[in-house]
């Protein structure tokens, strides 16, 4: 992939996928309370996903994105978080810009090996 122009759509589908994933799949049926062990420093399911969402938002700020002044609640303001996070990168995309030192395509599978790498972090820990 890299060095090759990448067909938008289909990488903010597995971005989107991944961050699904955890959200739903993951985060639905994973217990509040988590095994502690090497993986994760003994973190609990609510810090790993704040986490991930934390993480997010610096991601971002690469595409020129301010992060939201209070932490994100509800369902539906990860999602429009999410919405204008995919718009980013579609804007980006076409006039073939970096997100600052990352190449485009970097940063998209970057964000969706971060949030897939914990949503089995939680599913083996459960």
């Amino acid at each position: 992939m890299d060095g090759e122009q990448v067909d938008a759509r289909c990488i903010l589908r597995a971005t989107a996928g991944a961050t699904c994933l955890s959200r739903i799949h993951c985060v639905l049926r994973v217990s509040a309370e988590m095994r502690k062990g090497s993986r994760g420093s003994g973190r609990d399911r609510d810090h790993i996903v704040r986490h991930t969402i934390v993480s997010q938002f610096d991601m971002a700020k690469k595409l020129g994105m301010r992060p939201p002044e209070e932490m994100i609640r509800t369902d539906d303001e990860l999602r429009a978080h999410r919405d204008a996070y995919c718009a980013a990168i579609r804007a980006s995309h076409p006039e073939g810009k970096m997100a600052r030192s990352w190449p485009l395509h970097y940063l998209i599978r970057h964000t969706a090996f971060h949030t897939l790498d914990h949503a089995w972090e939680m599913e083996d820990k459960d």
